[in-house]
């Protein structure tokens, strides 16, 4: 974690702009090989150093592809963090019960950080970039007609009446 506040406080200090805004192009950044989209603080750190890209990979997933990552390229710092259920033991190793005989569970994290390059930073072996995996929705958006439509859909429902049941006894 503190390599991760040291790099947004070097960024700060170069006079890097740090947006913690989503970029609303219609997808989550992702790794570029798995297609696994990023997650929680991920998200934020692809976008701060992402500069608004969408797709990332690894050193080591770009080269066992036979891609080439160009001179310079900066990488963007990524958090692996998963939760390992186990069993508990006591001090004699034997399993750790509950009032009820039941194994008493723990959780230990892994957590592993990863420097993933954007897509922008690499080619294919023949120096041509590489295609996205992603297909963004592009400017065939129209919000105004759309919310217009669920309006107009809307007002042409029939409403639902709610009626106070008088039958009842309210003792």
């Amino acid at each position: 974690v503190n390599m991760i506040y040291e790099k947004i406080e070097t960024a700060e200090r170069n006079g890097k702009r740090l947006t913690w805004t989503q970029a609303w192009h219609g997808a989550m950044p992702r790794n570029y090989k798995s297609g696994k989209a990023f997650n929680g603080m991920n998200v934020i750190l692809s976008n701060i150093f992402g500069d608004g890209e969408i797709e990332f990979m690894t050193f080591k997933q770009g080269m066992d592809a036979g891609y080439k990552l160009k001179k310079g390229s900066k990488a963007t710092p990524i958090v692996f963090s998963k939760g390992n259920v186990f069993n508990r033991k006591n001090e004699d190793g034997s399993p750790m019960l509950d009032d009820e005989g039941n194994p008493v569970q723990g959780i230990y994290w892994v957590k592993r950080y990863y420097s993933e390059f954007p897509l922008s930073a690499w080619t294919d072996k023949d120096g041509k970039p590489l295609e996205s995996k992603v297909k963004l929705p592009g400017n065939n958006l129209h919000p105004i007609e759309t919310a217009e439509a669920i309006i107009k859909n809307y007002s042409e429902k029939q409403h639902l009446e709610i009626r106070r049941d008088t039958t009842r006894n309210s003792a």
